[in-house]
């Protein structure tokens, strides 16, 4: 179901991806193409097309374009949750993450709720900007294990999407780290390299919700206050700190 983007772009996306796939470029993929429209615009025509071409799993692109109402409201978040499920026996739908979290989906706590799977996507480009590295992580799973971070490559040239392929270990390593890493350690790491900042500098370089990463800098004895600019506060790792003094303590 293809809220976002025109017919002919699906036409030439479908064709790269099963060309990648070792499929006929032509292999064909039943749309709703309903750019500037809602779900609930097409629910019912989407609800016959899966039952025309016998459809057992649905793609929905995306959940801001479902037109309940607030995202952020638990009874419209719902409604939809509730239709989705009443019309489709197996979805899959993607959701945005708020600017300053990337740690969850934006909207009502009802989304993540309603799923049985959620998950997380990570994402990074090489130096060439010949591929990207699109990591695959299980952050919530009722009845299923949640397993490793995997990590697949999307190869491109200049028609596009040329090739998929796994990743070989440490070939992005920003995503590799950005799972296996605690964000306390992401802090601690973030700290050395910059030197002391504010929590809202860390929490818009890491992306993650600021007054998570402030409770954090403020209660944990990884992280020691080195000095303040009005209402803000400065932070710096204790483990630099502490090598500094013994250093300075040698030299005296």
């Amino acid at each position: 179901i293809n809220l976002e983007r025109s017919r002919i772009s699906m036409q030439r996306r479908l064709a790269a991806v099963n060309r990648s796939l070792g499929l006929d470029p032509r292999r064909p993929l039943p749309f709703i193409n309903a750019r500037g429209r809602t779900l609930r615009d097409v629910l019912d025509a989407a609800t016959d097309t899966f039952r025309e071409h016998r459809v057992q799993v649905g793609f929905l692109d995306s959940i801001s374009r479902m037109g309940y109402g607030d995202l952020t409201a638990d009874r419209s978040s719902n409604q939809a949750n509730d239709d989705l499920n009443r019309s489709f026996e197996t979805w899959v739908a993607l959701g945005h993450t708020p600017r300053q979290d990337a740690t969850h989906m934006f909207g009502s706590q009802m989304f993540e709720a309603a799923g049985d799977v959620m998950i997380q996507l990570l994402t990074q480009t090489n130096s060439q900007e010949s591929a990207t590295g699109v990591g695959l992580q299980v952050t919530k799973a009722n009845d299923t294990p949640k397993g490793d971070l995997s990590v697949h490559v999307l190869e491109w040239d200049a028609d596009g999407l040329a090739g998929v392929r796994p990743s070989r270990k440490n070939e992005f390593p920003e995503i590799e780290a950005g799972k296996n890493m605690p964000v306390e350690q992401l802090v601690e790491q973030l700290l050395l390299l910059r030197g002391p900042s504010s929590a809202t500098t860390v929490s818009d370089e890491l992306g993650r919700n600021r007054s998570h990463i402030a409770r954090l800098l403020s209660n944990s004895d990884r992280f020691v206050v080195v000095r303040r600019e009005g209402k803000e506060v400065f932070y710096g790792a204790v483990s630099f700190h502490e090598q500094h003094e013994e250093k300075r303590q040698l030299y005296d």
